[in-house]
């Protein structure tokens, strides 16, 4: 039945994209494209910092993050990335996909792409850079539905079509056998235009991971890379696109300068400002106080108006990784590409080892570097702030009807409340029924019992 499919595909869908209209014209740049099956970045943050800290992908797409809070990863920056589009399970564990770009990049996420995934059998996130240019990140799990998988890329593949793309992940099939799986992969592929980038082991003997594209077909290179923190491979792509848009290196900030022109108009507005109403007795405090603030917030706002400056974007120039770093990154790499190669024990000892020391290195390094920053700047409270906001994008603050108001007699009235109960300690314990039995009881259990319960909540959000 999938044959069947792929006849009439060949015969409708055979011919290569052509180029969309509306954006001629735009200068070519490079695009270089980084694909990793992390295999858990929950608790690789920092080693998967430390490897990237030195690289300049554009893009940076992630397979099997395993998060599960959407919150999280929305927030998250990584030195000079930002996660711009994702897909987390919500039902079972592990799996995921997200992509990050540069924070000088325009990209946006594509809801109605990542929409289209389906969790365990086809994940999928999306980022649109330009009027030309997506990035698609899979992943497909081994456990999933392979034909499943074959109908939603299709789905994928159609609403893309119009588009230069490139589509980064992991298939789970293997790639240059005679895999009937991955034929079908490529068949798919190729019908719709797309040409198959990766041709080397991407975990051990086997090419499970791969980077097809659908434009600079004859201008584009690819590397495999080691990472040291993952049993995958990363595969990198650098490809020439059209950027309609420059990279967005400028940042923008309002403020109101404090000018003495500007204190000038301040001060002969309230001068003639007619205060009658302060001294007027009939009037109730609250709305005199209010008379005043507003009218004081008023000449303030026109003597000292908004200004906006934009400025290069930058980071807070804080460097923890450092040369003794760099050596046991090399190191755990090259122990990590001799075990994908040999296993043996002794260098998985060795992996073990290097990983664990790693780890506690990067840590340190970070630490003594945020603390140093601290440390040597004037203002202490707000370099510590710096640091945290180094690692979230910035909010948006909605608007709030709460008034000031409203505000003071909510924390009043809760305080009197605190210091006042209503009910007394005295009645609550009287309300308490003394025969009542224990709602539960400790028992013996054998392993069997608990083995079957833990089996039970796997898949669940406990």
């Amino acid at each position: 039945m999938r044959e069947s499919f792929f006849y009439e595909k060949s015969l409708t869908l055979s011919k290569r994209v052509t180029s969309p209209r509306g954006c001629g014209g735009n200068r070519a740049l490079n695009l270089e494209i980084l694909h990793i099956n992390i295999q858990c970045l929950t608790n690789k943050l920092i080693e998967f910092e430390s490897f990237i800290c030195d690289k300049s992908y554009d893009i940076i797409c992630i397979s099997e993050h395993w998060f599960t809070d959407c919150r999280i990863l929305e927030n998250l920056i990584i030195d000079k990335w930002q996660v711009t589009s994702l897909f987390c399970r919500t039902k079972m564990v592990h799996g995921g996909v997200l992509i990050f770009s540069k924070k000088d990049r325009i990209a946006t996420a594509l809801t109605h792409i990542n929409n289209a995934s389906i969790e365990l059998h086809c994940e999928v996130c999306c980022i649109q850079l330009n009027c030309k240019t997506v990035i698609v990140t899979m992943y497909r799990s081994p456990a999933g539905d392979f034909e499943v998988f074959c109908d939603n890329l299709v789905r994928v593949l159609e609403m893309i079509q119009s588009y230069h793309t490139a589509i980064a992940g992991d298939f789970n099939v293997l790639f240059g056998t005679n895999c009937h799986k991955a034929q079908v992969v490529n068949d798919i592929m190729t019908s719709y235009g797309f040409i198959q980038t990766i041709r080397s082991p991407t975990r051990r003997t086997n090419c499970l991971d791969n980077i097809f594209i659908n434009f600079s077909l004859e201008n584009y290179s690819t590397d495999i890379v080691e990472s040291g923190i993952s049993d995958h491979l990363g595969q990198s792509i650098k490809l020439k696109t059209e950027n309609k848009n420059r990279p967005n290196v400028y940042a923008a900030t309002t403020y109101r300068p404090i000018t003495p022109q500007g204190s000038e108009i301040f001060f002969a507005m309230m001068k003639e400002w007619d205060d009658a109403i302060l001294l007027n007795n009939n009037v109730c405090p609250h709305s005199r106080f209010s008379t005043f603030f507003n009218a004081v917030q008023h000449f303030y706002m026109h003597s000292y108006p908004l200004r906006k400056l934009s400025t290069r974007r930058q980071d807070n120039g804080i460097k923890w990784f450092n040369e003794n770093l760099a050596k046991i990154r090399s190191n755990l790499q090259m122990i990590n590409s001799l075990y994908s190669k040999y296993g043996s024990d002794k260098l998985l000892q060795m992996k073990r080892t290097l990983t664990s020391q790693y780890k506690k290195e990067l840590q340190a390094a970070k630490i003594k570097a945020n603390d140093t920053y601290i440390k040597n700047s004037q203002n202490k409270f707000k370099a510590a702030w710096d640091i945290i906001k180094s690692f979230r994008q910035q909010k948006v603050n909605a608007d709030t009807q709460l008034t000031a108001t409203l505000f003071n007699s909510h924390f009043i009235s809760a305080g009197s409340k605190a210091t006042n109960p209503t009910t007394s300690v005295d009645q609550i314990c009287n309300r308490v029924d003394s025969s009542a039995t224990s709602e539960f009881d400790f028992n013996n259990v054998s392993q069997v019992v608990v083995r079957d319960v833990l089996h039970k909540l796997r898949n669940s959000n406990a």
